[in-house]
């Protein structure tokens, strides 16, 4: 038998009144203020390689989470262009260019990529965990659930097709 939290415990985990559109808003809030900061402390000149890497990763998650209607390739496709400008605005004040900072940071995004391969891998074994991903793929690129051939009956009698 699960082990259920008491109550109290509960209700301070998971809010009752916490809703998705909730997350998103606040996801939409903080993309231009992360935005902001990551170009802000790199003209300010005191970023660390870590500090690139955290503000990659927030500026990441909230482009993801702020629109979730948009191929996530695409969103950090726009957070990878956005610090690389960063870097290249900061290269113009101090007249170099931090190749290490800027690797550390798309290194940063390539891991929020990871995750959601992941998490997509993880969607289709709960749909169907025997599936070949090559059906899955063919189902995805015809809009919609596809019928896979021994799914299909066959009418009338088989013929020979070579002699």
């Amino acid at each position: 038998m699960p082990h259920r939290l008491p109550s109290a415990v509960y209700d301070r985990l998971d809010p009752p009144g916490l809703t998705p559109g909730m997350i998103v808003a606040a996801a939409r809030w903080c993309v231009p203020v992360a935005a902001g900061w990551t170009i802000q402390v790199r003209l300010a000149g005191g970023v660390t390689t870590a500090d690139a890497a955290q503000g990659a990763l927030i500026l990441g998650v909230a482009a993801l989470l702020a629109a979730p209607r948009r191929r996530a390739a695409e969103l950090l496709g726009m957070v990878a262009i956005w610090l690389t400008l960063g870097e290249f605005l900061a290269a113009s004040r101090t007249g170099q260019f931090v190749l290490w900072r800027w690797a550390v940071a798309l290194a940063a995004l390539g891991l929020i990529v990871v995750f959601t391969r992941v998490q997509q891998v993880r969607a289709l074994a709960r749909a169907n965990r025997w599936r070949p991903l090559r059906e899955h793929v063919r189902a995805h690129r015809a809009g919609g659930v596809q019928a896979t051939a021994a799914s299909i009956p066959i009418e009338g009698r088989a013929r020979r097709i070579a002699s």
